[in-house]
């Protein structure tokens, strides 16, 4: 194991510490330069993604509520096949 001594181990956490510093500033000021309207735009769409997400949700809990035994039946499927599947391989 190589030998290390303090002054190795600060002078490698100041560099490192100067470099996340460089990281962050990079980062903060590429976020400065982003157009108003950019970030409208995507708050917009994530809105409309996470509508649609819940939708989804909402559409699927529907189904499996109203045929919960194709889903009982299509997870043990799945569950036999992956687990023969594992076994297969040991």
């Amino acid at each position: 194991m190589a030998n290390l001594n303090n002054s190795s181990i600060n002078t490698a956490g100041n560099s490192l510490n100067s470099t996340v510093d460089k990281a962050k500033a990079a980062v903060n000021s590429g976020l400065a330069s982003i157009d108003p309207n950019t970030v409208d735009q995507l708050t917009h769409l994530k809105d409309e993604a996470m509508d649609r997400a819940a939708v989804f949700y909402e559409q699927t809990e529907k189904v499996v509520r109203q045929n919960p035994f194709y889903f009982i039946g299509g997870a043990a499927v799945l569950g036999y096949l992956v687990g023969s599947m594992i076994s297969r391989k040991h």
